[in-house]
């Protein structure tokens, strides 16, 4: 194999591994989210405070969790993009790289880390305000 093959084939690799990363992600927040979704409607039909405020610590602890999760692979594909990038400039690629500049040019972007980490607060949030309205 020549050096420009191995290239093309570690850029695959990597490629497949921040999709893995990316797919594992929001796969294990569906679950989790799922979860509580389904916590408040049971607990809802009992109209009980308690178990409630439990469904609140549940999310707290669910989101708490995704969002550590989140982070460690976001960390890891943040490294493997920096290889991508090296390669793609290497290769004359410009899919990621066009992607990254233009994230850079702009002054403000939702990526999925801000947007999972949003999540990650609001919707407890969102259930301990509703807990003080209606059980308070």
């Amino acid at each position: 194999m020549t050096e420009k093959e191995l290239l093309v084939e570690e850029y695959k690799l990597i490629q497949e591994r921040i999709n893995h990363f990316e797919s594992l992600i929001w796969r294990i927040g569906s679950i989790l989210n799922g979860s509580v979704i389904i916590l408040v409607g049971l607990v809802l039909g009992e109209n009980n405070s308690r178990r409630f405020l439990l469904v609140i610590v549940a999310s707290v602890l669910f989101s708490t969790l995704w969002y550590l999760f989140e982070n460690r692979y976001r960390r890891l594909s943040l490294i493997l993009f920096k290889r991508l990038h090296k390669i793609e400039r290497e290769l004359g690629f410009k899919q990621h790289v066009t992607i990254d500049a233009d994230d850079k040019s702009r002054k403000f972007h939702i990526d999925a880390h801000n947007l999972i980490l949003g999540t990650a607060f609001i919707f407890p949030f969102i259930l301990f305000v509703y807990w003080l309205i209606v059980f308070v």
